[in-house]
């Protein structure tokens, strides 16, 4: 999984407005979409989430 890296290097490019999006919007958590993988058949979408309530930790 090569793209593996690539996808998940995205992060770096989004976690900043992911979180300011959430506390501006007075949110509880966000996420959005770093992309997809292809495995075998299968297709995986990487995401990242931002959460603020402890609960869900």
């Amino acid at each position: 999984m090569s793209g593996a890296r690539d996808v998940a290097a995205n992060a770096i490019d989004y976690i900043e407005s992911l979180i300011t999006e959430m506390l501006a919007g007075g949110h509880t958590d966000n996420e959005i979409s770093l992309g997809r993988l292809l495995s075998s058949n299968q297709e995986i979408q990487v995401q990242l989430k931002s959460q603020l309530s402890e609960k869900i930790f």
